[in-house]
């Protein structure tokens, strides 16, 4: 695919990785080995599902009780109840918990003090911090991006500047962007079928180098891949190494591109409910994602070098979804019908 440069970035030239260049750490197979389960301090229901995440924590809500609770991942306790309410987005930035589009104190294991409610027109799809004081939102349309700065004496955000990575037509109003993610200075995010990433100067800084190329309130941007059918890319992962992004379509087609190419290095088809890195990926050595089967946990191996490995839960223990991971063990959420509890259980990839 050639790349379509929309700004600053410039085109790098890197190696071509071919999968008969990859060298597994391990032969064929990994072993999905349970280690310790803990309860979580919550009331049980068998229909949590997690619909937000930011950082290191995540929301599960039951329709059932009409709650969500906010849970921190290295912790069983609940960070907060919020009674009544689906959080379709969650944001922490500073001493302050964004929910969707209200603003509360953060006051760990007291009742949330409610502060004020974004000035929004739209609803939110994602956004990421930019400083103690500023942050970026997006929105569903236009692909906009809303900087907020936060009032400490009016104890609320107002908008500071409204750009967009896409041109405002009526065939783009009601485009989206999703997965944000900010590495350095760079940020990536998916725009309906295609991964696109801008340098965040473009957004905070007001320094004329950058003003000046921002052109009918466009940011300059770059497209590193597009999905080739026009099919919405539902996730994004950005590998350690920094090179390689993983997306994958509404059909399941996961795509492994580098991002400085814009070429696909592989592609595998594989329908999951969710798919997390493990960790220590490596796309030469450990090309490794693991995926909810909800039953239990399945290894895919985006390079078809031939790793595989699975496990299967106890009887009566779903997957909720996996909350988060580092080196060669993953944490997930699940629910136990048969002793009524939620638990985080630590998963551990070994090799046979």
């Amino acid at each position: 695919m050639q790349k379509r440069n929309h700004g600053v970035f410039k085109k790098k030239t890197r190696q071509t990785i071919e999968n008969s260049s990859i060298k597994n750490k391990c032969d064929q197979s990994i072993a999905l080995i349970p280690l310790q389960s803990d309860k979580l301090t919550i009331e049980f229901s068998s229909d949590y599902q997690i619909i937000s995440r930011y950082q290191d924590y995540y929301v599960l809500y039951s329709a059932q009780l009409n709650t969500s609770y906010i849970m921190q991942t290295h912790s069983t306790d609940c960070y907060a109840q919020l009674p009544g309410i689906k959080v379709d987005h969650i944001f922490f930035h500073d001493t302050r918990l964004i929910c969707n589009s209200e603003v509360y104190t953060l006051q760990r294991g007291k009742s949330l003090e409610h502060l004020s409610t974004l000035q929004i027109k739209f609803p939110l799809t994602d956004g990421c911090e930019l400083d103690q004081n500023t942050f970026l939102f997006t929105l569903q349309k236009h692909a906009n991006l809303f900087v907020m700065k936060y009032d400490k004496d009016k104890h609320c955000y107002k908008k500071i500047k409204s750009l967009n990575l896409r041109y405002r037509t009526l065939v783009n109003k009601n485009h989206k962007i999703t997965k944000l993610q900010r590495i350095d200075s760079t940020c990536y995010c998916l725009i309906m079928s295609e991964i696109a990433k801008f340098d965040i100067n473009f957004v905070i800084s007001d320094d004329e180098k950058y003003t000046k190329q921002i052109k009918y309130a466009v940011v300059p941007h770059e497209y590193i891949y597009a999905d080739p059918n026009n099919l919405e890319l539902t996730d994004l992962m950005l590998a350690p190494d920094k090179i390689h992004v993983i997306c994958q379509n509404v059909k399941g087609l996961i795509v492994v591109v580098d991002q400085f190419t814009g070429q696909v290095v592989s592609k595998v088809e594989y329908s999951s409910l969710e798919l997390r890195m493990v960790g220590n990926f490596d796309y030469l050595s450990f090309p490794i994602l693991i995926a909810n089967q909800r039953q239990g946990l399945k290894v895919v191996d985006v390079a078809e070098s031939g790793i595989q490995g699975e496990v299967k839960m106890e009887e009566g223990v779903d997957v909720v979804g996996m909350i988060g991971g580092e080196g060669d063990k993953v944490w997930v959420a699940c629910v136990n019908k048969g002793t009524r509890e939620v638990c985080r259980q630590v998963i551990q990839l070994q090799c046979d």
